[in-house]
Formats: structure tokens, sequence, C-alpha cells
């Protein structure tokens, strides 16, 4: 905006950045233009609950998992919808399927769908019409799963149908968080543990997969392409210019605000010599 000579009166930011005064900084913004909406300002409160389960065996942990998601599903039934999310497509059917039976033994399944209601009819209508065998299961008993396996035609009627008010509960993969904005009145996140590819093996969530944590830059790891590229437009044609252009960036406002994260020991100063030792050390 600034090289454009553009004028932005308003920029918004996500609520998921918590360091909103840094970005604030970066954007030159003065303080008393900032405005933070935190969660007073919400219609209705956000509560957070922690629950732990501290069995080693997996097969326990996993069926008291299950036991621990039935009932606060059940503390919900047939007041507000429950959106649960899995760390793996298998999961959202044995999760979804797990509820169901559950609701079955303990005979509690009319508390999410009453016979011959409206909603009851339009799922078992269009349950005939999915193509994902464990989806067609669950559909008439107002259960759902989503992920990235299935077919796009599937995934949109679980959409439509959550967003109607028909399903009551919706087991997903976090692939649904991303890209689709469907409101729900109880979020639960099953399990911290996620399988990882490239280890081989389940790692615990990263932090910042389930709390909000400052945003740092990432600029270090592309910063001589970025630089080369400064270069060539024209915008850096000596040290102070490439200085001057440094301390414009989201990289030089986290420095200032957490040298310890960029590598700057505590007997360090985060300025002319640091800025120029980290762009040398860039351009050769």
């Amino acid at each position: 905006m600034e090289q454009n000579h553009e004028e932005c009166r308003l920029v918004g930011l996500s609520a998921t950045l918590p360091n909103y005064q840094d970005v604030g900084t970066f954007l030159r913004v003065k303080p008393k233009n900032l405005f933070h909406f935190d969660n007073s300002y919400r219609p209705v409160p956000l509560e957070q609950q922690y629950i732990g389960i501290t069995e080693k065996k997996a097969l326990k942990r996993f069926q008291a998992m299950n036991e621990v998601v039935y009932d606060k599903v059940m503390e919900h039934a047939g007041k507000s919808q429950v959106l649960i999310f899995v760390h793996s497509r298998k999961e959202t059917a044995k999760t979804a399927k797990a509820i169901r039976d559950a609701c079955l033994e303990k005979d509690t399944l009319s508390a999410f769908m009453r016979e011959g209601s409206a909603s009851t009819e339009i799922l078992r209508s269009e349950a005939s019409q999915v193509a994902n065998a464990d989806l067609r299961d669950l559909i008439p008993y107002g259960f759902a799963i989503h992920h990235a396996g299935m077919t796009r035609v599937d995934r949109t009627l679980v959409e439509d149908l959550f967003a109607d008010r028909h399903l009551q509960v919706l087991v997903s993969t976090a692939t649904l968080a991303w890209g689709v904005n469907l409101p729900a009145h109880t979020v639960i996140i099953k399990g911290t543990q996620i399988y990882s590819p490239e280890l081989g093996r389940w790692t615990e969530l990263g932090a910042l997969d389930v709390m909000q944590l400052p945003i740092e830059s990432q600029m270090i790891s592309k910063l001589a392409d970025m630089l080369n590229a400064e270069i060539v437009l024209g915008t850096i044609n000596n040290v102070s210019d490439a200085m001057n252009w440094m301390g414009y960036t989201y990289l030089y406002v986290r420095m200032i605000k957490a040298p310890g994260l960029y590598g700057i020991s505590g007997d360090m100063v985060v300025g002319y010599y640091y800025l120029l030792l980290l762009l040398f050390s860039n351009i050769n």
C-alpha cells in the first residue's frame, strides 16, 4: 500500500491471530487506532474444558475416550448440535458408530431423533442417495461423518444437512475446519495425537493446532530469495537500503518482541549489527 500510494482505512484480522499488537506495529498503526474485540463481545460465551485420560493401553484408552465423548454428546442431546474432530478418516466412522451404538444400547437415541419428525423423514430419504457406506448407515440416526476421502456430493450433502439442523452429531477430520464454516454449539477435539507419515508414528498435536499461539515470522527461511527479488526490482541498491527494508518487515517486529525464538542470545541487541549480520549471511 505504501509503494502503490493506495490508502486503506480498515484492515480486519482473524480472531485466530492473538498477537494483533505485533501486526499493528508491522502495519504502522497508531495504538489509539487499534481495536481488539475479545470474548466479552461474543453473543454466546465461549468455554473450554480439558479432560485427561491416563490409560496407557491403546484399546482401553480408545474405549475411555469414546465413553467421555458419548457423555459430552449426551449433555447436549436434543438441545444443540455437536461437532467432533478426530485425526484420521477411519476414526470418523469408528467414533460416530461408537456413539450411535452406545445410544442404541442405552436406549437414548430418541434424545437426538424423534420418530415421525420432519428431520427423520428427510434423513431417511437422503440416506438412499449416499455413496459412502458408513455415511449411509449413520445418517438415518442423525449422525454423520465428513472427510476428504468422501465424494464431493456426499460432503456437500452432509454440510447442508448439518447447516439445516437435521443432523445432530457430525464427526469430521480437520479438513472441515479449514475449508467450511459450519457453526456448532459444542466442538469436541478427540485425542491429542496425529499420525505423521514422515516419522512413521503417532505424534502429539502442536499447541498451535488446539490453542491460539502468537504467529511467528517464517521470513528467515526465504530471506535470500526475498532480498534478491527486492534488488532486482530496484528497491534495494545498497546495504543501507537493505537495513531500512528489513525494518519494515514482520520478522523485525517479532525479533524485537521475542529475540530468543530467532536465535538471538540475551546479550545481543536487536539492531543494526545483528540485522547487518543476518543480511550478509543471506546475500553471501
